[in-house]
């Protein structure tokens, strides 16, 4: 099981993802490029070197200069894992902000706390397709900020679509409740058909969270019963 997984609530389902631009990655490794290429240029230069003084310390320069690159490249390696396990996360109860390659922190933000989603996108960021999200939700201290993320729009609509979906299932609840009662009168039994539907949906609210198992179990009985 993923670290995500774990993350995921029972019946929790992920929505959308998306990771920051490549540009973000490349910044990072772009002085760390030019420095291997420095490296390299140097190796290359100093075994055209005839000097007895150079040859004598030749071996342990290039050894140096090795071990410098290897570095280097270690640093990009680890960058690239930095850029690709940090993750924006929509999934049908909240936004997740996952970082961290062995030691992970995330930051979450509930669709119901959410106020605003708010983007910015520069000239660049139109014609690359990124930019920055900042959800603000009820809580002023825990705004959540996706800096470069890519494809904010498509992100930001994912989001706004989750979270009206997520809105209207409490009132959807409640019409489910209400509307038993005007289906099936006190004095009317209903037919199987119409009780098997009726648990259905009751299952299926309680799958997704939206009443409690004792809250199920008094609604079957009270079905039942008029069975």
């Amino acid at each position: 099981m993923s670290y995500v997984e774990q993350l995921l609530a029972e019946n929790e389902e992920i929505k959308y993802q998306a990771h920051q631009h490549p540009f973000v990655f490349l910044g990072r490794i772009g002085f760390e490029v030019v420095v291997m290429a420095i490296m390299v240029a140097a190796i290359f230069f100093i075994t055209k070197l005839e000097s007895a003084k150079w040859q004598a310390i030749q071996p342990y320069v290039q050894v140096i200069l090795i071990a410098i690159i290897l570095l280097i490249l270690a640093s990009a390696v680890i960058d690239f894992l930095r850029w690709r396990n940090e993750k924006f996360l929509l999934t049908d109860r909240r936004v997740i902000h996952l970082r961290g390659i062995v030691n992970k922190a995330s930051l979450d933000s509930s669709l119901d706390k959410i106020n605003d989603v708010q983007m910015r996108q520069t000239f660049m960021g139109r014609m690359f397709n990124y930019g920055d999200l900042e959800v603000q939700t009820a809580n002023e201290n825990s705004d959540n900020f996706f800096a470069f993320i890519r494809a904010p729009l498509e992100f930001k609509r994912a989001m706004l679509n989750a979270k009206e979906e997520h809105d209207r299932e409490p009132a959807m609840y409640m019409q489910s409740v209400n509307a038993y009662k005007n289906f099936v009168p006190p004095y009317q039994r209903p037919n199987d058909n119409d009780v098997e539907e009726l648990l259905l949906r009751l299952n299926d609210l309680r799958q997704k969270n939206l009443i409690t198992d004792a809250d199920f179990e008094a609604k079957k009985r009270e079905i039942l019963s008029r069975i």
